[in-house]
């Protein structure tokens, strides 16, 4: 994994281990540490379905907020379900170029 997808994948993990608490500042650096330590685990399979899963979220986000499979007798599930079909295909499908402005615009998120 590249240094931007390794960012990526380290930010989702450590807002999983961010708790609250008193100490906002002892609770960041724990999660920081802690993400650090669960992405050294991690295999190479483990970090691309994170990453997956972190950009198909983000592309159904995005396709949300239009009136793409918008059907007047469907159902809101049914069209997060095949939204979300569009954007795991769109994943696959995409080049290297697209990707990358991709991962940009997650990490300014």
């Amino acid at each position: 994994m590249n240094n931007i997808e390794r960012k990526i994948v380290l930010n989702y993990l450590e807002h999983i281990n961010y708790k609250d608490g008193l100490f906002v500042i002892v609770q960041s650096i724990k999660s920081k540490l802690k993400s650090q330590e669960q992405y050294d685990n991690m295999t190479y399979d483990e970090k691309t379905a994170i990453l997956k899963k972190i950009v198909v979220d983000y592309l159904v986000l995005q396709l949300s907020g239009s009136m793409i499979c918008y059907y007047v007798n469907g159902t809101p599930l049914k069209r997060y379900f095949r939204i979300k079909e569009i954007a795991t295909y769109t994943y696959n499908n995409m080049s290297i170029k697209d990707t990358q402005i991709i991962y940009k615009k997650i990490l300014d998120n």
